[in-house]
C-alpha cells in the first residue's frame, strides 16, 4: 500500500533517548550518508506506518487491553496487601 507523499514544512521536536541509541543512529547515518536527524525522522515515519498496520490488524487494541488489565491487577494486589496488613 503506497501512500501519496505530501510536502509539509518540517517542525523541530525534542525527544529523550539513551545515549547508546543516539550513537547507533550516528554510526548508521554515516554509513547511509545522511545526518542523524534525517535518519531518525525517517525511522519515526516508518515506525508510525508500522503502528498503523498493527492497529489495522487489531494488535494495538489487544496490547492496550492487556496493559489496562495488568494495571487493574497491580492495583488489586496492592489493595489486597493493604487489607492484609491492616488485619495483622
Amino acid at each position: 500500500m503506497k501512500k501519496k507523499v505530501v510536502a509539509e514544512t518540517k517542525k523541530q521536536y525534542t525527544v529523550m533517548i539513551r545515549p547508546s541509541v543516539a550513537e547507533e543512529y550516528e554510526k548508521l547515518a554515516g554509513k547511509l550518508i545522511m545526518t542523524r536527524s534525517q535518519l531518525m525522522a525517517n525511522a519515526l515515519e516508518i515506525a508510525l506506518d508500522d503502528i498503523h498496520m498493527l492497529e489495522a490488524l487489531g494488535v494495538v487494541r489487544v496490547v492496550g487491553g492487556m496493559r489496562k488489565a495488568q494495571k487493574f491487577m497491580d492495583e488489586w494486589r496492592n489493595r489486597q496487601e493493604e487489607i492484609s496488613r491492616q488485619m495483622i
